[in-house]
């Protein structure tokens, strides 16, 4: 029998790299990187949605944005995700 649920990840691709944001056990998670379209195991990728173009030099994103502090300044445990998500 097949489900119509499931838990969806999200991200954004940046110059070949998924930057992503998900908890984990005892204060982990947070910001990670990994490879656009990247399976887990028990992870079925489904689609890419383009939302544009990013024309900011690469020195720029990574100095100006999250991307570019550790993932540990964002781990969930430390966010009020509701919050911080619906403002």
């Amino acid at each position: 029998m097949e489900s119509n649920w499931g838990v969806y990840h999200s991200g954004v691709a940046i110059r070949g790299r998924e930057y992503a944001y998900g908890g984990g056990p005892f204060g982990s998670g947070g910001v990670w990187m990994q490879p656009p379209e990247f399976q887990q195991v028990f992870c079925v990728y489904k689609e890419s949605i383009d939302i544009g173009e990013c024309k900011m030099k690469w020195k720029k994103i990574k100095t100006n944005t999250i991307l570019g502090q550790p993932s540990s300044a964002y781990y969930v445990s430390l966010l009020q995700i509701q919050r911080n998500s619906t403002e």
